[in-house]
């Protein structure tokens, strides 16, 4: 006799702070996006061409990372003309993970 999972939807309400800090630990959960805001610390920011070379993955395929850590607002662009660059945004981590450590009972 098989027995079938049904899945049961848990809907909880959560503030806008508290869906930051899942959006930027969901961003960061992944080990590609996390070595990608690693190299930018590192060279205090770099064009998507620079990642893709240091990376050596396809274009498409850092850019989708990339659109990702935008999302969540772990890293901030400019164009540069026609180039893009990219930086980790260092007050935007600082205040989430502030509020992170505060849950924790960590200043």
């Amino acid at each position: 006799m098989t027995e079938q999972c049904k899945a049961t939807e848990v809907f909880v309400k959560i503030n806008e702070e508290d869906l930051a800090l899942v959006e930027v630990f969901n961003a960061l959960g992944n080990e590609i996006r996390l070595e990608i805001v690693k190299i930018l610390i590192e060279n205090q920011g770099l064009f998507c061409s620079e990642i893709v070379n240091k990376l050596h993955l396809s274009q498409p395929a850092i850019s989708h990372h990339l659109k990702e850590l935008r999302r969540s607002k772990v890293i901030v662009h400019r164009k540069e003309g026609s180039l893009v660059f990219y930086e980790v945004n260092k007050d935007y981590l600082r205040s989430i993970l502030g509020r992170f450590m505060e849950m924790l009972g960590i200043s």
